[in-house]
């Protein structure tokens, strides 16, 4: 019987980890959260994974390597699809489940229930808890009111996601765009989040945004080619949102080395800025990338964007 659950923070798991957190601890369950990223996080990343995978997925295998030395005993890593058939969620967090295991050694027992997000909220339904091929009946013992630890769950993660993201601008701002796995991780940015601090720099996210505004922005860009993604669409309806306002400074993209989706929307989301005439910085991480070299472009990029120049 399920007495502790583990629970993962990268990929996909970085938008609800806090959600599960809630929602099983409501439930009566021991919850064991993946610590933050670090470099030894790193390491053991690129030790277990394949070369060619990006930098979110090998986290992720990592997390599930250092899950399965805890005492839980499972790790919930579920499969989310989209509502609408038409928007795909990224091919490796389709896989990632068969490459953690393959790649893990000893690997508990992995809770992966199929969970339905639904597109015009960016959230998932009871029903996907409740339902036949849903998280219940993974749980291998009977809870007591799963409706009300949902909507809990529901209200006290998204309070906190609120609060977090009012940190927004009160001089200039930077709206900074990407994966909301590769934004959150604040091991990979951290060195960019303290430069903005210094320079009195505010900066927003596509996470700042309700998903009802990026969509109606997207829907009404000039795309030639629909993007099939949602995540893609959130990044550039959000982007499309904040430049329309004429809210951002400058615009700071920012990519996993090997992401195909960044490919295709990056090159998108630079004709949205260009248009607008404001500032761009399009940086690229993985592994091996060092603060220093982030620094020196960060520190010019604000410098034309603030109109300061430093002796």
């Amino acid at each position: 019987m399920l007495k502790c659950i583990a629970i993962p923070q990268g990929l996909n798991g970085g938008r609800f980890a806090r959600f599960w957190e809630i929602f099983f601890k409501e439930l009566g369950f021991s919850v064991l959260l993946a610590p933050d990223c670090d470099s030894k996080m790193i390491k053991t990343a690129c030790r277990l994974s394949d070369p060619e995978l990006c930098l979110p997925a090998k986290l992720y295998i990592a997390e599930c390597n250092l899950l399965s030395g805890s005492n839980a005993d499972a790790i919930f890593s579920p499969f989310y699809e989209s509502a609408d058939r038409n928007i795909k969620l990224c091919p490796k967090m389709i896989a990632i489940n068969d490459l953690a295991r393959l790649s893990v050694p000893d690997m508990p027992e992995l809770l992966q229930p199929v969970i339905e997000l639904d597109i015009d909220e960016e959230m998932f339904s009871p029903g996907s808890i409740v339902r036949s091929n849903g998280i219940l009946p993974l749980l291998s013992a009977p809870v007591q009111k799963p409706l009300e630890a949902y909507y809990r769950a529901v209200r006290l993660s998204q309070k906190e996601w609120a609060e977090r993201a009012k940190s927004a601008a009160k001089g200039k701002t930077i709206a900074l765009m990407g994966h909301s796995y590769v934004l959150r991780n604040n091991h990979l940015l951290a060195a960019i989040f303290r430069t903005m601090e210094r320079n009195q720099t505010g900066w927003l996210t596509p996470d700042s945004l309700e998903w009802s505004a990026c969509a109606r922005c997207y829907e009404q860009a000039s795309i030639q080619q629909p993007v099939q993604w949602q995540s893609g669409r959130k990044i550039l309806g959000a982007l499309r949102y904040l430049l329309d306002r004429s809210v951002p400074d400058g615009v700071i993209y920012i990519a996993a080395f090997g992401c195909a989706l960044d490919a295709v929307i990056e090159e998108i989301a630079r004709e949205f800025v260009q248009g607008a005439n404001i500032p761009y910085l399009f940086l690229m991480l993985d592994e091996h990338i060092q603060p220093s070299h982030l620094l020196v472009r960060l520190e010019a990029f604000l410098d034309i964007c603030t109109g300061i120049n430093r002796n």
